[in-house]
């Protein structure tokens, strides 16, 4: 404690005993006014040029004082010279900003002088644009005391202030600040301009406009990086109101912005609006248009629905109205307004078409009133919540009943002109229609006299035909009358009908023999056939002597028919048409072959001929097959041709041997040229994905290209050259294949087993791909980090925080941070790495502030909150295990 004192004492008498010694010579200040001049540098000279524009005095002059000192210490001299207490004379601004600030001189120029008492200068020094601060010294001098020390001097001469290319930089900065701020604030006035003339309720601008809110957002954004608030302290000064001009502006565009999407993500609601305002303005033509818009845009939304509807109301289209109310009520979901509305729509068109049902009747336009009668039930009955139509039930009743005495004068009027299938069908029809409304249609007696009055014609008929020497129309009015008493119960069959339709058989058939007679005569074999074959079941049916002219007549027939398919076959061979000549003479075999007929001895000829025709043109085209390489369709005209040469025995004929052997040559030679083609577009197709660097692909070509290889073993295609390049490309396949499958496990979330996988598969990719192709393999961590999966990312961190490398953890999260991963996704991650850090920086330094630390990996960014909270818990869990160190043992009393 005494050294101590001790030591302060000595140090105040040598304090006191300097002071004693040091003796002030000069001490004085001297005021100044100090204009800036443009020659003392090129930057004060631009300054003062770009202070024309600016307002306040046409000259800066700075007020300063010259602060000379010279102290005599120890025999020496201390000379002091120092320019301060600067002060502008008048203010300067540009447009309202005050840039005093910005005008304070950093360089200083001028010529010191040291002098004794008789004014002899002793040092003098010059000095040009030395940078400077107001308060500074810029003269310090050491000097040997010397006669006439008392009256020495220090002053300046030619002293001239000015500024640096910085200070030029900050000025002129400032004025395209303040520039920018008044053209941001002239943008603002022309964007708000803009939005009020944007006509929202356009939609054919709706895209449009919203492209100009989003680029505003744009010329806001420019605005803020521009940090005019804190470059021009905007919330001190402000002169154009530009803080709240921004705001309000930002809000509006904002407002429309919202608007305009709105809108175009609801355009179906955009155009139905649109179309009832086109509605109110009377203008139904586009209002419809942008109803059924709106319908293309949301099949399923109702209300545009309803509107077309009631639109082909007004227009009196009740169809299109009805199915477009079975469209709502039955398809779509409509809301309970339009349900409602639907429905009595729906009712009001059945009320019209009840009405048209009632004219319909009293017009006896009984057809067209059933249909819309049915159509109106069945719309009634599909749309629900349409009220039950009592009407329906006395409509049916009384159009059924009027329809039917309809079809009842409609047959009588057939009957009188003598159209008896006509009213056959209309009896039919009758009795259908009035058992299928029995209830309301009970009186049958006019069916049974239509059905009698068609008997009594039919009889009338057939007895006129028969005088008239029609037998074959007698025949079927007869026959027709028969059907008529069995078909309907109300007509008898009677004993003179039979008698007469004996005698009109017994003419028919005679006419049949004359027919045929007269056929054969010229010629028409196949048709008096036919006719004398039809007379013969005509007589076998009603048990009738035979004509002793039949049988030879039919021999007959048939001759003319062999003779006659014969002909044919010749003229079809002439012609060209083999095939066809082939089918008439085998035909007129088969029939010679059955009867007894005079026989054509070149007709075997004949056949081996156009049979041999056959064969050659089979070969013909299974040639032109052959040399476009259509081998299966080669193949196949060689089996017809050799199918017909052996069905009719012509092997061994020289025009047919040689043609075939032609043919199976070709298809040797083009199989072969076949497979070679397909071998190639596989190969090719191989090569072709191996330039493309798809694997895969490429092994499945080439296996194929091998397939085809051994199929064709006789054709010696390259089957070696093939393998060798297949096995060459096996390992990058794999490789390629495991890829795949790795990120089939990274979409399945099974993030563990792909990182499992692809390790081993770099493992595969150093040992077995030797032919890598240019393909490159990048390390697991590499992968991880350029993975687009962000939760693999997220993965990834775990696994190297398992793994104790904390330095890729950190880079993996701020992966995740940049491309804004939800944080709180990585809770688990995070509280695991930070734990493990805060583990590993207590061990190394335990003295430090956490805090500090864990600032190093998170940059105080709030993303990280997981990672701090975590390390800092576990910091404090460790700290609590600290024993403290005991210095010093008491020792006991």
């Amino acid at each position: 404690m005494n050294k101590k004192i001790t030591l302060a004492f000595l140090l105040i008498i040598i304090s006191i005993i300097s002071f004693c010694q040091t003796e002030t010579i000069l001490r004085e200040a001297d005021e100044k006014t100090i204009p800036i001049k443009a020659h003392t540098n090129k930057e004060t000279s631009e300054i003062l040029d770009v202070l024309k524009k600016c307002s306040g005095p046409s000259e800066i002059k700075f007020n300063i004082k010259e602060h000379h000192e010279i102290y005599k210490t120890a025999g020496n001299l201390s000379i002091k010279l120092a320019v301060g207490n600067m002060v502008m004379q008048g203010n300067y601004s540009y447009k309202d900003f005050a840039i005093d600030q910005l005008l304070v001189p950093t360089t200083i120029t001028y010529t010191y002088n040291f002098t004794n008492n008789e004014g002899k200068s002793i040092k003098a020094e010059s000095f040009a644009n030395e940078s400077y601060k107001s308060g500074e010294y810029i003269v310090k001098l050491k000097q040997p005391s010397f006669d006439g020390e008392k009256e020495s001097k220090i002053f300046l001469t030619n002293l001239e202030l000015g500024y640096t290319s910085n200070d030029l930089g900050k000025l002129k900065a400032f004025i395209e600040t303040v520039d920018a701020y008044y053209n941001a604030d002239a943008l603002l006035r022309m964007v708000n301009r803009e939005l009020d003339a944007m006509y929202m309720d356009s939609i054919e601008l709706l895209q449009e406009n919203l492209k100009t809110t989003e680029i505003n957002i744009e010329k806001f954004d420019a605005m803020k990086q521009e940090r005019f608030f804190s470059k021009l302290d905007l919330d001190a000064n402000d002169p154009i109101g530009f803080k709240s001009h921004l705001g309000k502006t930002y809000v509006k565009n904002r407002s429309q912005k919202q608007t305009l999407e709105h809108k175009l993500k609801y355009m179906h609601e955009t155009y139905y609006l649109k179309g009832m305002e086109w509605l109110q303005w009377g203008d139904t033509i586009k209002a419809q248009v942008h109803f059924y818009r709106s319908i293309e845009e949301k099949p399923n939304y109702t209300p545009p629905f309803y509107q077309i509807a009631e639109y082909d109301y007004s227009l009196k289209k009740y169809s299109a109205v009805l199915d477009t109310c079975v469209t709502i009520i039955t398809k779509l979901t409509p809301d309970n307004d339009t349900r409602y509305s639907t429905v009595k729509l729906t009712e009001a068109v059945i009320y019209h078409y009840i009405d048209s049902i009632n004219k319909y009747i009293t017009n006896e336009q009984f057809a067209e009133g059933i249909k819309l009668l049915n159509k109106s039930i069945s719309y009634a009955t599909q749309i629900k919540g349409v009220r039950k139509f009592s009407e329906f039930d006395d409509i049916y009743g009384r159009i059924n009943l009027a329809y039917y005495n309809q079809l009842v004068n409609e047959t009588k009027n057939k009957l009188a002109r003598f159209n008896l299938f006509e009213a056959k069908f209309n009896i039919d029809s009758l009795a259908r229609f009035r058992y299928a409304f029995r209830a309301d249609i009970q009186d049958e007696t006019p069916e049974h006299n239509l059905q009698n009055e068609l008997y009594s014609q039919w009889i009338a008929k057939g007895k006129d035909a028969l005088e008239n020497k029609m037998p074959d129309t007698a025949f079927i009015s007869f026959k027709n009358a028969k059907a008529t008493c069995k078909t309907y119960n109300a007509v008898q069959c009677t004993n003179e009908l039979d008698s007469l339709q004996l005698t009109s058989i017994k003419q028919y058939y005679s006419k049949l023999i004359n027919d045929a007679e007269i056929l054969i005569t010229e010629n028409f074999g196949d048709s008096a056939v036919n006719t004398l074959l039809f007379a013969d079941k005509l007589i076998a049916a009603w048990n009738i002597e035979k004509s002793p002219l039949a049988d030879s007549l039919l021999t007959a027939a048939y001759q003319v028919k062999y003779n006659n398919l014969i002909a044919e076959g010749d003229n079809s061979l002439n012609t060209g048409d083999s095939r066809q000549a082939l089918a008439f003479y085998n035909e007129a075999l088969k029939l010679s072959q059955n009867i007894s007929l005079q026989q054509n001895m070149e007709l075997t000829k004949k056949i081996s001929k156009a049979a041999e025709a056959i064969v050659i043109q089979y070969c013909d085209h299974g040639l032109t097959h052959a040399d476009a390489l259509q081998v299966d369709k080669a193949r196949e005209y060689l089996i017809k041709a050799e199918s017909v040469a052996n069905q009719y025995s012509i092997e061994e004929v020289e025009s047919v041997k040689l043609k075939i052997e032609q043919l199976r040559a070709a298809l040797n030679s083009g199989e072969c040229n076949s497979a070679l083609y397909k071998f190639n577009i596989k190969f090719r197709t191989g090569e072709k994905f191996i330039e493309q660097k798809d694997f895969p692909k490429a092994f499945t070509a080439l296996n194929e290209a091998i397939d085809i290889c051994k199929s064709y073993k006789e054709c010696e295609l390259p089957l070696d050259k093939t393998k060798e390049l297949k096995e060459k490309i096996r390992p990058v396949k794999i490789y390629q294949e495991e890829i795949k499958s790795i990120e089939r496990d990274i979409e399945d979330k099974s993030y563990s087993k792909a990182i499992e996988a692809y390790t081993e598969l770099s493992e595969y990719f150093t040992d077995s791909v030797k032919y890598n192709y240019n393909i490159s393999h990048d390390s697991l961590f590499i992968y991880i980090k350029s993975h687009k999966d962000l939760q693999f990312i997220d993965f990834a961190v775990l696994h190297y925080s398992g793994l104790d490398e904390t330095n890729k953890c950190i880079e993996l999260l701020n992966i995740l941070y940049k491309k804004e991963y939800n944080n709180n996704w990585a809770k688990q991650s995070m509280t695991a790495l930070g734990k493990q850090l805060a583990q590993i920086d207590f061990e190394e330094k335990s003295s430090a502030n956490p805090e500090t630390l864990i600032a190093q990996y998170t940059k105080n960014d709030k993303w990280f909150r997981h990672l701090s909270n975590a390390y800092m818990e576990q910091w404090k869990e460790y700290s609590k295990t600290i024993v403290p160190e005991v210095n010093e043992i008491p020792k006991e009393e």
